[in-house]
């Protein structure tokens, strides 16, 4: 059985140790101190958002999003999804 994903077990994680579990993110944006990934799933979006400390990203913020402008997220499908993709 394959353990649920939990949103917040990622923040505070480094952005080296978020590519070694979740591979590379399919869109990153970067600006100034920020930058953010995204990780696009059959049932929602990953968004994960980085600070920068010192020489280095870490995770500050987390969400899923519906693939649809306006559309409904399935928690639990999408939360499978990650745990799915986490090595």
């Amino acid at each position: 059985k394959t353990k649920t994903f939990e949103i917040n077990l990622i923040k505070n994680w480094s952005e080296k140790k978020l590519i070694q579990k979740m591979g590379q993110s399919d869109f990153i944006k970067e600006e100034g101190k920020l930058k953010s990934y995204q990780y696009y799933f059959s049932s929602c979006f990953l968004d994960v958002f980085f600070l920068k400390k010192k020489d280095s990203y870490y995770v500050k913020h987390v969400q899923t999003r519906s693939t649809k402008l306006y559309g409904i997220i399935e928690p639990e499908k999408c939360l499978k999804e990650i745990s799915n993709k986490l090595k």
